[in-house]
């Protein structure tokens, strides 16, 4: 009895290593797509629309939560899915799902939106789009089958203490940057309020 109480405490301990070992990696899946989403929206959209960098997103930090969270609920959700159209549709889905909910609990908690559709075409109540969610599909797919893999690769090769140290420098530093800006959010021109849209994708 002894003897198999051991196996079965052992068995939970590598079960919880495990999950561990791997949320790191999530985490740090989480972090670069949240930064390469902050990234194209600070350069490539803000200088479409407005001609100059801009820090958007809720956060202060150089991330958009959003994206990161997207990208890893894409992985867990679908990534077992072997049909690269299904894959499509199905990113397409869950990242509009995850747009509109964020979009709809941040206007409640806050009372603005960090985003706004409601001048483009097929749009669900201001809070998504057909071209928005069809970008995320895109995203979503280059992720499950090109980047997760690649990033796996590449963190593999990082040593553990390296990357839990790592890990915990980003963690600290991201809820620090929810505490303050929860209670004074990013806010202002080109962040949540919007003077244009860009001009081509109306027509989509």
């Amino acid at each position: 009895m002894l003897v198999q109480v051991r196996e079965f405490m052992g068995t939970c301990g590598n079960v919880f290593l495990h999950f561990l070992v791997a949320g790191r990696i999530y985490f740090l899946w989480f972090v670069i797509y949240s930064a390469a989403g902050w990234l194209y929206e600070a350069t490539i959209c803000s200088q479409i629309k407005y001609h100059k960098f801009i820090n958007r997103g809720y956060l202060r930090g150089p991330w958009i939560p959003i994206y990161g969270a997207g990208a890893v609920l894409n992985y867990w959700l679908i990534g077992w899915i072997g049909n690269v159209p299904a894959i499509f549709v199905a990113a397409m889905f869950t990242s509009g799902v995850v747009e509109y909910i964020t979009s709809y609990a941040m206007e409640r908690m806050f009372h603005k939106r960090w985003w706004d559709y409601t001048r483009y075409r097929y749009n669900l109540n201001g809070r998504i789009c057909f071209i928005g969610i069809l970008l995320f599909g895109i995203m979503g797919s280059l992720f499950v089958y090109f980047i997760a893999p690649a990033l796996d690769n590449l963190f593999s090769k990082i040593p553990k203490p390296v990357r839990y140290i790592v890990c915990t420098v980003l963690v600290v530093c991201f809820l620090a940057d929810m505490a303050f800006s929860f209670l004074t959010p990013n806010s202002g021109e080109g962040i949540n309020q919007y003077s244009t849209v860009i001009p081509f994708l109306q027509l989509l």
